[in-house]
């Protein structure tokens, strides 16, 4: 069992693991430190309550889900943008925008929309990873630090990732973060002329857009041939369709696997099925868009 697991990468809240065929997310557990370890778990019940109220959706991936060899957007592009045809950054880009609009139909905000927030499923993007409460600089609609994450911070951070998409890069990559602050504050924007749904990225920027629903409708106008490959909605979910990301024994296996002395605490929740909206991620936190 230990061979067949591979730590993926360490985020802010949660650890992502590759076991066997399937990718899990654990609770980020810091054994001298039970405070950052009790808002890390916050961080992780939010997130299984959002995708309890989601549910299964082929625009939206899972906290344990099949691997993706693809990976996310924002790496196979790295390595494949060459190669890589209009016609499938049209399709990413109206699935982008479909699974925003999803999760908003649901009153649930991503507060963390950025290109590697989407899964590439057999050609497919779906998104992940909603409800952190944790933006990048370049995504990050200009507004006080205490300030809530919303309908249209999302739209704005949309925009941002569509460009990322479709320019190949972030928006003012080679920019210090203060300048991109100075610059949004301006109505400062990253040029979009030439670029397959230019108008409507600026649009984003400049909250032009009321709803998700208005940009759909909108990009799918200009997206009519962008064609949809086969999906894969094969989805391991537990009875209660949340639960933990993964088995206890994998739990084990991973502590024993990276030699730690102390077995971290195995967390269980039980999202309320009844519940119809998500909590409020306040004061989102920021960081650095060139540390990603």
């Amino acid at each position: 069992m230990v061979d067949d697991i591979k730590l993926l990468m360490i985020g802010m809240s949660s650890e992502t693991y590759r076991i066997g065929n399937k990718v899990a997310n654990i609770c980020h557990v810091l054994l001298d430190d039970p405070a950052i370890t009790q808002q890390n778990l916050e961080a992780y019940q939010t997130e299984s309550l959002v995708y309890q109220i989601l549910g299964e959706h082929p625009r939206i991936g899972r906290v344990e889900l099949e691997f993706y060899p693809n990976g996310n957007l924002k790496d196979y592009l790295e390595k494949n943008y060459s190669s890589t045809t209009e016609v499938d950054k049209k399709r990413w880009a109206l699935q982008m925008i479909e699974s925003v609009f999803y999760i908003h139909s649901k009153g649930v905000r991503h507060a963390d929309l950025r290109l590697d927030q989407w899964l590439l499923d057999q050609g497919n993007a779906r998104l992940w990873r909603a409800a952190q409460g944790l933006e990048c600089s370049s995504h990050w609609l200009p507004r006080p630090d205490d300030v809530d994450s919303s309908v249209q911070t999302d739209l704005f951070a949309l925009g941002s990732s569509l460009y990322e998409l479709m320019a190949g890069q972030m928006p003012f990559a080679r920019i210090d973060d203060h300048t991109i602050d100075v610059r949004y504050a301006e109505r400062i924007f990253p040029t979009t002329e030439g670029l397959s749904l230019g108008i409507e990225i600026t649009r984003c920027w400049n909250q032009a857009f009321t709803t998700a629903e208005e940009f759909l409708n909108t990009a799918r106008s200009k997206l009519s041939e962008a064609t949809e490959t086969s999906f894969s909605v094969d989805i391991t979910m537990t009875p209660s369709g949340m639960g933990r990301a993964v088995e206890e024994e994998d739990i084990h296996a991973i502590v024993d696997s990276l030699n730690q002395n102390v077995k971290p605490n195995v967390y269980e929740f039980e999202p309320a099925v009844e519940q119809k909206s998500c909590p409020t991620i306040n004061h989102p936190i920021r960081y650095p868009h060139r540390a990603l």
